[in-house]
């Protein structure tokens, strides 16, 4: 064998992100990992005040469960879709700040 074939087994190591790809890599990573750790804190919160509604309203478990679930499901779709943010650019902060209060007192 000679020096030229033995050099062609050898695995080269992978080319390198540019800069501006890895940033953009850093950054989502860092918004997810907020997002979930405000899920958590929201979770957290929403467990912390079933106390006091299962005993101001004396729920049952299933009753607790639908008291709980469509703030988590209402959370998921929003984040989904994006939220308030495109409903503020048709109507103003103004309405889409009344139209988030009023879906969060429900």
């Amino acid at each position: 064998m000679n020096a030229a074939s033995a050099g062609s087994n050898v695995a080269h190591p992978p080319a390198r992100a540019p800069a501006a790809s890895q940033r953009y890599v850093y950054i989502a990573a860092i918004f997810a990992a907020i997002g979930g750790l405000l899920f958590g804190y929201d979770t957290g919160v929403i467990s912390g005040a079933l106390i006091f509604i299962k005993r101001s309203f004396g729920l049952s478990i299933f009753q607790q469960e639908l008291a709980v679930s469509p703030s988590l499901v209402g959370a998921a779709i929003l984040a989904i879709t994006g939220g308030p943010s495109r409903i503020d650019s048709d109507e103003g902060r103004c309405c889409s700040s009344l139209r988030s209060f009023s879906l969060q007192a429900h």
